[in-house]
């Protein structure tokens, strides 16, 4: 119980040291001089590929180099009840098509699809659990964290966990979940329990296991017991966008050859 409690105390202080950044650069950015607010609200398993987007996006599209791009990173579920409540985004890319898609035509315009993920699990480098297989993850004493069942990660992870169900037995999901201590609403919250060896495994989208490189050890799920369909990550114009022409251009940059790449450059795979 008491490993437990520290993982949940830990999640807390991640998601306040996560969050205060933004909101100091936020309000750093505000003090500068009057230029066009862009804000972009994605999935939290996007938050390292698309800042890497802007330098491009912005020699792509020199028009808009003064823009300042404010993003909001968060479950994908999240994101959707903050703009129907009225937030103020020009943009959404999601993580589940499921969750986006029904938007449209209220709230966003034509939705298209611009990349694909799968699952992982992703180790401490350390690997304190001595976790070297899928089967050792049921191991008792094993420390798991995957995301909530209301997000899209937590989503696919359990749809996953029944598909290895068919190659190691019946109980298997149950004895990952029993071993589960921390269920996550952001992707990102995962990969940082992890990284800080704060539990010995976590599932999360193989975009982040190939970003993380050599700072994790990673076990491949076969794409036999992948999801299918695969995550799709759908993009999209608000239909209350402040900066429709900027939103519609990043857009485009998202869905092209170079977006395409920089994207591939991260893990993630083609629609």
């Amino acid at each position: 119980m008491k490993r437990k409690l520290s993982v949940v105390m830990l999640t807390i202080v991640l998601a306040l040291v996560i969050a205060a950044p933004a909101f100091g650069a936020g309000q750093a950015q505000a003090a500068k001089a009057k230029a066009p607010r862009f804000n972009v609200f994605a999935a939290s398993s996007l938050i390292n590929v698309f800042p890497a987007m802007v330098p491009t996006f912005k020699a792509t599209y020199p028009q808009y180099k003064s823009t300042r791009f404010v993003f909001n990173f968060n479950g994908t579920g999240t994101l959707v009840t903050q703009i129907e409540l009225g937030a103020p985004a020009d943009l959404i890319a999601g993580a589940n098509n499921k969750d986006v898609d029904p938007m449209y035509p209220q709230y966003i315009k034509q939705p298209k699809n611009f990349a694909k993920n799968k699952l992982e699990v992703i180790l401490p480098k350390s690997n304190p659990g001595h976790v070297h297989s899928l089967v050792d993850l049921t191991k008792s004493g094993i420390m798991i964290a995957i995301g909530d069942s209301g997000v899209p990660v937590g989503k696919y992870t359990q749809k996953v966990l029944a598909n290895l169900d068919k190659k190691y037995g019946a109980s298997y999901s149950t004895k990952i979940m029993a071993n589960v201590v921390s269920t996550e609403t952001q992707d990102s919250n995962i990969v940082a329990l992890v990284k800080l060896g704060a539990v010995d495994a976590g599932f999360v989208y193989a975009s982040d296991a190939h970003y993380l490189g050599k700072s994790v050890k990673a076990i491949v799920i076969p794409n036999a017991y992948q999801t299918n369909p695969l995550p799709i990550y759908p993009i999209a114009v608000t239909k209350s966008a402040a900066q429709p022409k900027i939103a519609q251009a990043f857009m485009n940059f998202v869905l092209g050859k170079k977006g395409q790449l920089i994207l591939k450059k991260y893990g993630f795979l083609r629609p």
